[in-house]
């Protein structure tokens, strides 16, 4: 069986569905996994929340005890390719600006 972008890379996924959105391609949206998420600022707050975690170097267990999710939640979510990149521009960025970890991102 085939695994969707949303299996695969659920922070892919919510790139691809936004980009639908605001190039408004409904008929190309993932509704049946756009309905079981539900409450999408929710989940982009979440998801938001675990990229700052993660950025400050927060272990997995950490984040998801705080956020009310699994740690396997938050290691799929820092395992993506896209949050990959993004949490190396977030240290280069601290690096360049010479933050401390307790800097928010």
């Amino acid at each position: 069986m085939q695994t969707t972008l949303y299996e695969q890379d659920f922070y892919a996924w919510t790139q691809e569905q936004a980009a639908r959105l605001e190039g408004r391609h409904f008929d190309a949206l993932d509704m049946p996994y756009l309905v079981e998420e539900g409450d999408i600022q929710q989940l982009w707050a979440s998801h938001h929340e675990m990229l700052r975690r993660l950025g400050l170097g927060e272990s997995p267990e950490m984040i998801a005890a705080a956020l009310g999710v699994t740690a396997h939640t938050v290691i799929n979510f820092r395992d993506s390719s896209l949050v990959q990149v993004r949490l190396k521009e977030l240290a280069a960025r601290r690096d360049e600006e010479g933050l401390d970890d307790g800097h928010r991102l």
